[in-house]
């Protein structure tokens, strides 16, 4: 989920133009996680890094729409992980 999320985070900051406050509060994290972001996708690489890219690309799109709430996200994350 930290390499999820991290990813999140920069498609809003780096895509989006939003500040990692805006970033955190869209995805129910810490600051200190969020501010990590680059070291934590850094230690990611091949295929998972290409899926996890488009999942967090969904959800930044979601988020941008406000169809997305923290608690919705973690729920339909954990989801996809069953």
């Amino acid at each position: 989920m930290p390499q999820l999320r991290a990813r999140i985070v920069r498609e809003l900051i780096e895509s989006h133009g939003w500040s990692i406050t805006s970033a955190v509060k869209a995805i129910g994290i810490s600051s200190t996680a969020a501010a990590k972001y680059k070291r934590i996708i850094a230690t990611s690489s091949g295929y998972y890094s290409i899926s996890l890219d488009s999942f967090s690309r969904s959800f930044a799109e979601r988020i941008l729409k406000n169809e997305l709430t923290p608690s919705s996200f973690i729920e339909e994350v954990c989801l996809k992980c069953i």
